[in-house]
């Protein structure tokens, strides 16, 4: 949720600087030929956020498999299920907090890496 209201932000961001540009385009006669080099980079630049960022919304993680997206979408769908009563015991307070990876227990914190 925190990436996609960072995407999300990015792009309002982005649109805010494309409108500023546009608006600036009357004025580029004005302006030298080094900085015209500059503005032109800057709007390709531009272009490639804008493309990035649509990558990003397509796949958001593009070094999962398939596999472990489905994982991961089954997890977010029903957490609760991932969870194992025998590690997690019946303690309200560890009752929503999943086992860590590799725990031998309950009061484990051993994480394997």
């Amino acid at each position: 949720q925190e990436l996609q209201d960072e995407l999300i932000l990015t792009q309002e961001n982005c649109k805010v600087l494309m409108a500023k540009n546009e608006a600036l385009k009357p004025l580029e006669p004005l302006l030298g030929k080094d900085i015209s080099a500059l503005l032109a980079e800057a709007t390709e630049q531009s272009e490639l956020v804008d493309e990035t960022i649509a990558e990003i919304e397509i796949n958001c993680d593009p070094d999962l498999s398939d596999e472990d997206k489905a994982l991961l979408t089954e997890f977010y769908a029903n957490p609760e299920e991932f969870v194992d009563p025998d590690v997690v015991g019946t303690d309200t307070a560890l009752k929503d907090r999943p086992a860590a990876i590799g725990a031998t227990d309950a009061s484990s914190e051993t994480v394997l890496v």
